[in-house]
């Protein structure tokens, strides 16, 4: 008798390589096609989805469409009734990672998240579904699908849902406002959630988080000081409060103490002959920043972080680069031009950029990723492409060069076009 598709998974795993294992297993390491096929609604239904999603992605340029036909219809299934929390996140992470699975799975695949996603946070179904189904609806937008299903959901959000359903939403909620345009409405969202005595500390936190990378964005749109002023003096007072609160956020203690080293060079600036006592916050800062950042890097270092978010790994390199400058800095303040409010707040938007970076599939590409903005699509370290996207697959967009000027270039009285915190504002210039 032929074996399972299970043991042939099974029998398989004991004989792969490295990479055959980072792959994934192929129909014929399953049994074959027409095997697979047999057993596709068990597969489905039960923690093997990944694996039946991994092998079909493989697949697709080899099989007949009338073969195809079943596996994709099964799969689909399975994400429409998942076998678990898990198992949704680890199955969309095939599906976000594979276009062309993606497309051939089809719209589907968008209604199923999004009532899959209802349902969990009306508790109709596992609460802990929400974010795996809202994670999946905002990766395929990002990607270049349709983000109204996604927007719609997110805005209908009260607080008022179970609290395992909002776990981590708060995080979701912010990269779909740094990507989308028109979604200042999710502010009201967070701050429901932030006001939530109900929920879970960490997600009210969370939102509190958002709220003040909102203020932070802001301050770097603004297109006067007074402006940026104003706003960075707002984020400011959030991160403060929520590093207050809570000691284990070292980022808003990180982003407080850049915050306030570049309030304190724009003081030094406007008024570089009064007393000490900007020099003395900018040295305070930076102290701070120092210290947080190491311990930021020690602490997050070894932690699990989900695959499409670990692009924001990059952060670590842009705090190196401000706590660099800023130490360098402090001995050089008699020399007004070797740094500025200007290129402060520059190595300030690099930090912003990074902390919102997320993966997604590359052009032409069923398999590897590459980090981008979450805004606008943007590689941070390619050099800057066309506008143009595919609508089936997310293209990999860099940033832009900075906005600020270098510091050989005579400064400005405030840096006024460094508030564009991607290319999406430069490109509507």
């Amino acid at each position: 008798m032929a074996p399972s598709v299970d043991q042939a998974l099974q029998a398989w795993a004991s004989r792969a390589s490295d990479d055959e294992l980072n792959a994934g297993p192929r129909l014929e390491d399953l049994g074959g096609a027409d095997a697979v096929a047999a057993e596709a609604d068990t597969l489905a239904a039960g923690p093997q989805l990944p694996y039946l999603l991994t092998a079909l992605s493989q697949s697709l340029d080899t099989i007949p469409a009338d073969q195809a036909a079943p596996l994709l219809a099964a799969a689909a299934r399975g994400l429409r009734r998942p076998h678990s929390a898990w198992v949704l996140t680890d199955a969309l992470d095939v599906v976000c990672t594979q276009p062309e699975l993606a497309d051939r799975l089809g719209n589907r695949t968008v209604r199923d998240l999004a009532t899959l996603a209802e349902d969990a946070l009306a508790g109709d179904c596992d609460a802990a579904l929400a974010q795996p189904a809202i994670a999946g609806l905002l990766r395929l937008a990002v990607a270049g699908g349709s983000p109204h299903r996604l927007l719609a959901l997110l805005t209908e959000i009260t607080g008022s849902e179970p609290a395992d359903a909002l776990e981590r939403l708060p995080i979701l909620i912010g990269i779909a406002r740094d990507h989308f345009a028109d979604t200042d409405h999710l502010l009201d969202v967070l701050s429901a959630l932030e006001n939530q005595p109900d929920l879970n500390p960490a997600t009210r936190a969370d939102a509190s988080f958002e709220l003040a990378l909102a203020d932070e964005r802001t301050a770097l749109e603004a297109a006067d000081r007074n402006t940026a002023d104003e706003q960075l003096r707002r984020a400011l007072m959030r991160f403060t409060e929520l590093d207050r609160t809570h000691e284990a956020r070292l980022d808003a203690r990180a982003h407080a103490a850049a915050i306030e080293a570049v309030l304190a060079f724009a003081d030094l600036e406007q008024n570089p002959t009064g007393d000490n006592s900007a020099r003395q916050r900018l040295t305070d800062a930076a102290d701070q920043l120092d210290t947080t950042a190491a311990h930021l890097a020690a602490w997050t270092g070894r932690m699990h972080q989900l695959d499409w978010l670990s692009a924001r790994s990059l952060t670590q390199s842009a705090w190196s680069k401000l706590v660099t400058t800023l130490n360098a800095a402090q001995t050089h303040l008699d020399q007004p031009s070797w740094y500025s409010p200007a290129d402060a707040l520059s190595d300030l938007l690099q930090i912003y950029l990074a902390s919102r970076s997320i993966h997604a599939p590359a052009d032409d590409s069923p398999g590897p990723s590459s980090a981008v903005c979450t805004r606008c699509s943007t590689s941070p370290s390619s050099p800057r492409p066309p506008a143009t996207r595919s609508a089936a697959r997310a293209s990999v967009r860099p940033l832009p060069p900075s906005p600020l000027p270098p510091a050989a270039v005579p400064r400005p009285a405030w840096p006024q076009h460094a508030a564009r915190p991607c290319c999406c504002t430069s490109r509507r210039a």
